[in-house]
């Protein structure tokens, strides 16, 4: 499945970018997750997700 969502992402599919950084983020795999987050950005959820990920410093460089 996950190859499938790969393609899609690949052909600019915004809910497949979605719908990869969920996958990642919940394998805590948050730098994949960051990644297709941000290719997202005309998706809301996945937005949301990006900032949430961001608020509890997940896979991100802590000052």
């Amino acid at each position: 499945m996950i190859r499938y969502l790969e393609i899609a992402a690949e052909q600019g599919n915004q809910i497949a970018y979605n719908n990869l950084g969920n996958h990642y983020e919940l394998n805590d795999n948050y730098e994949l997750a960051i990644h297709y987050y941000q290719q997202a950005t005309d998706h809301e959820a996945a937005l949301y997700s990006l900032a949430k990920i961001y608020f509890k410093g997940e896979g991100v460089e802590k000052i």
